[in-house]
């Protein structure tokens, strides 16, 4: 049936939701969205697979609303039709808004409830009624615990962004969520990646569910350009401003590792005369959102973020993702960079990697299974912090110079890069080293099967929750 698709209007999606997208020039759906409208529009159940950025959100809320257009329900006080549990508040901002926008003409009720607001406010709003939830899972059950919310009436559940929900231990929480769910019901997961906990759990929760996987083996888009500065960490600022005053980059994402120096750094640009919105965990939800507000509306230029912004942040048109500081997690990586080249369109990359980082964008490298392309044109390149750690590089399939050409190392060519990186004979470093690098082998190899071990106590203690609630 996807074969037959090539425009919003193959659907058959009511006039009113058909409207609203031909309002806002939606006519090609992506792959994703393809595969998946036809299989819940249908009634299936789905598991989706898919990277960030392919369009996630329309493909489960298009049918959702789709299914209750014809005869929108009467809201009932604190009973919701629709409940979609996602990780972090500002994704459950998103997908509300999203909700709203493609249901605009149904007079449908959106409710959005997360932490960092008040429980009265929220408490209030579902009182009133609501077709649609979209609630983080901690929040979630706390209006449940209260009577705020009951869920005897919820025909579709959403669980959205799952892998990331493992991540950030939401587990048992929705495992308690899942008891009090009616049995008859539609259910959608949607994750980027399908980690063996998530899969498990999609195949006992849900009813012969259907497969959507959209993914060319690469963790991330293709058609984001990646790219990377090798310097020292005390030219960052000055090649920030370089970049964001010379190249016209609008609409530009800046992530930073920690509050204070997202502030300091973003009030170096502010002095350099560069308008900048900053986002942190400091920043109350309201101050947040009028920033993402004015962000999107182009009343600033750039947006400066910790890693509270990386997931959830769905704006269109970012042109520019900078990581001004490494991320310390690979996944993190993943998702910064993710919020450019959203729903197919193109976008750029840049990564500062200062000296005390470079063992950190190596395993990045290692963890895509790509080499990034080095920009050296720069006034602040430092060939130095460049051939640090030239054991981190990648050896996978995919790995690939600045040329973009495959690279591959022979055996004397690692032999002559290692005697040029400290200057010494080829045989003595080969000799001096062999006993140290022995034992360093050997005691990493002891920390990482202590570290196995743990991970499958933890994994299968998780396993056996889940077994508990669901297996019968």
């Amino acid at each position: 049936m996807s074969t037959d698709i090539t425009t919003f209007a193959s659907f058959g999606l009511h006039r009113d939701i058909q409207s609203v997208l031909d309002q806002k020039r939606y006519h090609k759906p992506t792959q994703v969205q393809t595969q998946a409208i036809p299989l819940l529009m249908d009634g299936r159940d789905v598991i989706g697979c898919a990277q960030t950025g392919t369009g996630k959100t329309a493909a489960f809320a298009l049918p959702v609303l789709n299914e209750m257009a014809e005869f929108m329900p009467t809201p009932v006080p604190h009973k919701p039709r629709v409940l979609v549990l996602v990780p972090t508040r500002e994704l459950a901002q998103q997908v509300g808004d999203s909700f709203r926008t493609y249901g605009r003409k149904l007079n449908v009720k959106v409710a959005m409830t997360f932490g960092g607001v008040k429980h009265s406010r929220q408490v209030q709003m579902l009182k009133s009624g609501t077709h649609v939830l979209v609630s983080t899972p901690g929040r979630f059950l706390d209006l449940h615990e209260q009577g705020a919310v009951k869920l005897d009436l919820v025909k579709y559940f959403v669980l959205d962004e799952a892998d990331r929900m493992l991540d950030m231990g939401f587990m048992p929480d929705i495992e308690k969520v899942l008891t009090e769910l009616p049995p008859q019901r539609q259910t959608a997961l949607f994750s980027a990646t399908m980690p063996p906990q998530i899969a498990f759990l999609a195949k006992e929760i849900m009813r012969n569910p259907a497969e959507v996987k959209v993914s060319d083996g690469s963790l991330i888009a293709k058609n984001i350009d990646q790219r990377v500065m090798f310097l020292e960490n005390a030219k960052k600022p000055d090649l920030l401003i370089d970049l964001l005053k010379g190249n016209n980059m609008k609409k530009t994402i800046i992530f930073g590792r920690t509050k204070l120096a997202v502030d300091r750094v973003a009030g170096q640009l502010k002095d350099a005369g560069i308008k900048v919105g900053v986002i942190h965990g400091d920043k109350r939800q309201h101050e947040r959102q009028k920033i993402v507000q004015q962000f999107e509306a182009g009343e600033v230029d750039i947006l400066f973020a910790t890693d509270v912004a990386s997931r959830g942040l769905d704006i269109d048109g970012i042109s520019h993702v900078i990581n001004y500081n490494i991320p310390e997690d690979p996944e993190d990586y993943i998702h910064r960079v993710g919020r450019t080249a959203r729903a197919g369109k193109k976008g750029i990359a840049i990564s500062f990697c200062g000296r005390s980082e470079r063992k950190l964008f190596s395993n990045i490298e290692r963890y895509i299974s790509l080499r990034i392309s080095v920009v050296r044109s720069h006034r602040h390149h430092s060939p130095e912090v460049e051939k640090l750690n030239l054991k981190g590089t990648p050896k996978g399939k995919n790995q690939r110079s600045a040329s973009g050409t495959k690279h591959r190392k022979t055996h004397k060519d690692r032999r002559s890069a290692g005697a040029k990186l400290k200057g010494l004979p080829e045989k003595n470093k080969s000799n001096s080293k062999k006993k140290g690098d022995e034992k360093v082998s050997l005691a990493q190899a002891k920390r990482n099967r202590k570290k196995a071990k743990e991970a499958s106590k933890k994994e299968q203690a998780r396993l056996n929750r889940i077994k508990k609630y669901y297996k019968q």
